[in-house]
């Protein structure tokens, strides 16, 4: 999927990576859009209005489906704000979808961090909640021995939207970070499929080739999750976005 931002306030881009069927991602895809664009603080603080924009959305997902779904998603939005002042990219993260942005002299930056329920904030969180963390083994075709952690021996991430039978211990209260857009070529954000099988740094390295070479970017994502499937193994559905500024 590709986008570019075009002149205006805002400009909103997403990947929503469900797991228990569609219900989930169906149904934020839809609704956290709409939740974002009425928030009263959207103007003022658009790092609390995406806050609250996962919130809400979590809870009217729980009030239509009256918690008798299994279904969830994990969460990655980017949101771009104009403004007198700047344009600023924010990046809202629940789940293991993960951003990073090339900026013009070269870098690559990580703008997500995985809620993974072995990382020691996400297992203290959710065991003081009352919840277990359930590690379990398994050997993948390409990356050999790989430890999981799974919320009550189900859920193999810590945050999203749904999952209503492992609340409270899955959260939908995102991260968010933020960076003037001024220094930024562009912006790749994609779900664990991708993610699985590509280190940050090689994503990194495929974007900028695609681009010096004069690649289109819809063949440029669409590169690396052929990759992804065909000859890196993934074992996990594979979606992916390039954002370019």
């Amino acid at each position: 999927m590709f986008a570019s931002p075009r002149p205006g306030h805002y400009a909103l881009y997403g990947v929503f990576d469900g797991h228990g069927g569609d219900e989930a991602s169906k149904f934020v895809s839809g609704s956290l859009p709409a939740m974002l664009a009425k928030n009263k603080h959207l103007e003022v603080n658009p790092k609390k209005a995406l806050e609250l924009a996962f919130q809400y959305t979590d809870r009217a997902f729980a009030r239509e489906h009256f918690r008798n779904s299994t279904a969830g998603s994990t969460v990655i939005v980017l949101l771009v704000v104009e403004n007198d002042e700047g344009n600023t990219l924010y990046v809202a993260n629940a789940g293991d979808c993960r951003a990073i942005v090339g900026t013009k002299n070269g870098e690559t930056k990580p703008m997500s961090t995985d809620h993974n329920p072995l990382d020691p904030k996400e297992y203290k969180r959710i065991t003081d909640a009352g919840g277990r963390v359930i590690v379990e083994s398994y050997t993948h075709p390409t990356r050999g021995e790989v430890s999981t952690g799974r919320v009550d021996g189900i859920l193999s991430v810590a945050r999203g939207i749904g999952d209503l039978g492992l609340k409270p211990y899955v959260s939908s209260i995102p991260d968010v970070r933020s960076t003037p857009t001024d220094d930024l070529e562009w912006a790749l954000v994609a779900c664990d499929g991708l993610w699985d099988v590509f280190s940050i740094e090689e994503a990194a390295e495929a974007v900028r080739l695609g681009l010096s070479t004069g690649t289109p970017p819809e063949m440029i994502v669409k590169g690396l999750c052929d990759e992804a499937v065909m000859l890196r193994d993934s074992t996990d559905n594979v979606t992916a976005m390039l954002v370019q500024f």
